[in-house]
């Protein structure tokens, strides 16, 4: 399931024609690009070479103009999201960061002739990566994955990652961990991907992972396969800390038939639906409401279930607890009702209030719960960090080519405590709960289950 959230960082990215390889010069001259699009006089002559060195440009000016931390121009801060209350200022621009990225710039576009096309726009985003926002992206077009899920299951040195589905051939092999790729073990392969990833945090990092490990043509920039490869040597270890190979191939992906784990994760509650608000009784005394996603055209459906619960849930008949779960939420915009709905949930009626989050909740997601934490004293967030902090950059531009942040989300007392940053670079859980791989093999959701002992 967490492979389809790798259409947010690889929607169609206009740029893959021909490929293109010469012979490196013996000695490449710096471009003369200083983030002034009037000054810059165009270095390369071919067809092919000018084109992507306009696209290089084009997207570096972009973000140099807009990107609060390298633009220095007024950023709007937004302090109370659902006030609409916000200020402008400078204050993130680092002066450094801008010279940071116009040097990676001019280091980039000499080596242009030398470079495919694909390693153009993955060197644009190691660029942008430097910015550490995960919503300042250069989105490229996947050409396929091989066929493999992966899940990242958190352990005290960092992540494992494991098999949760595989084509059917190969279900013996489901729930057991990567070691390596190719040969080139999954630390090195974390260690030569991490810089193209933006992200705010490691947990984003290791989430994005979760498709880019499947992807050739990421595995092919960091070296791992070859250009044209189609197939790769997956190793896993088994519960019996046997390794083996799988030699796995993208030519086939679309015809998969895959082990159930593929569609559904053992039926698990959090995935019992997709609408984007939705919520269920677990017994007399419990409450889950799962938000999958915030949408601005999603007028109805929050009002709906508070219209519902609020008639369900009253003085004279209160539950002991209420869950609400934010994992796997991507984001999106500002959704009508959600005053309405923080007031009714903040209502002694509806118990012990428990949120969940974990490193999939992003964006607009992190805001949200962030706003619910701020307003509602009593909930208690449960599970792994989130994929960004409570301060995070907003999102606009093309979305053809890439996006970046050009406005910034402060959210109350995170914000007026911590200035000018919360403490850590993610939203933590008050209560850390990691769900591991043995629960996860036997249909139990280790978080929903640890937050239903709570008192």
């Amino acid at each position: 399931m967490k492979l389809l959230k790798s259409v947010f960082i690889i929607l169609a990215f206009v740029l893959l024609f021909s490929s293109c390889s010469k012979e490196p010069s013996e000695e490449i001259p710096m471009a003369d690009f200083n983030g002034n699009p009037d000054e810059y006089v165009f270095m390369h002559e071919s067809e092919r070479d000018l084109k992507m060195e306009k696209i290089v440009i084009e997207a570096a000016n972009t973000f140099l103009s807009k990107h609060p931390r390298i633009s220095n121009t007024d950023t709007k801060i937004t302090t109370d999201l659902l006030a609409e209350e916000h200020y402008f200022s400078t204050e993130f621009y680092d002066e450094s960061l801008r010279l940071d990225f116009i040097n990676q710039i001019n280091l980039l576009i000499p080596k242009i002739p030398e470079l495919r096309d694909e390693e153009v726009c993955f060197e644009l985003q190691r660029a942008v990566a430097t910015l550490k926002d995960g919503h300042s992206i250069i989105f490229m077009y996947n050409t396929g994955f091989y066929p493999i899920y992966l899940e990242a299951f958190y352990t005290e040195n960092g992540a494992e990652f494991y098999a949760v589905s595989l084509p059917i051939e190969h279900e013996d092999a489901v729930y057991s961990k990567l070691i390596s790729i190719n040969s080139v073990p999954i630390e090195e392969i974390i260690e030569k991907g991490s810089p193209y990833i933006s992200a705010e945090n490691i947990y984003t990092v290791y989430s994005q992972l979760e498709s880019e490990l499947c992807s050739p043509l990421f595995l092919a920039n960091i070296g791992v396969i070859g250009w044209e490869d189609t197939t790769a040597d997956y190793t896993f270890v088994n519960e019996y800390g046997e390794e083996f190979i799988l030699n796995l191939s993208s030519d086939n992906y679309s015809n998969t038939v895959w082990t159930e784990t593929h569609t559904g994760y053992k039926n698990l509650l959090m995935y019992k639906y997709s609408f984007n608000f939705w919520y269920e009784f677990i017994d007399d005394e419990t409450l889950y409401i799962k938000m999958n996603a915030f949408d601005s055209s999603d007028y109805s459906s929050l009002l709906k279930i508070t219209t519902e619960l609020e008639k369900a849930v009253t003085p004279e008949s209160p539950i002991n607890k209420t869950i609400i779960d934010f994992r796997n939420n991507p984001g999106g915009s500002k959704v009508h009702g959600y005053n309405e709905f923080i007031e009714m949930i903040n209502g002694d009626e509806f118990g012990s209030l428990y949120a969940i989050i974990n490193d999939n909740t992003f964006s607009m997601g992190v805001v949200m719960t962030s706003i619910l934490k701020e307003r509602i004293e009593r909930i208690n967030l449960v599970g792994t960090p989130a994929g960004e902090p409570p301060l995070v950059f907003g999102v606009v531009g093309n979305p053809c080519t890439f996006s970046y942040s050009d406005f910034y989300f402060q959210i109350g007392e995170y914000a007026i405590t911590a200035l000018p940053g919360y403490e850590y670079d993610a939203l933590m859980p008050d209560i850390r709960v990691d769900w591991n791989i043995e629960d996860y093999k036997n249909g139990i959701d280790t978080v929903l289950e640890a937050v239903l002992a709570l008192d």
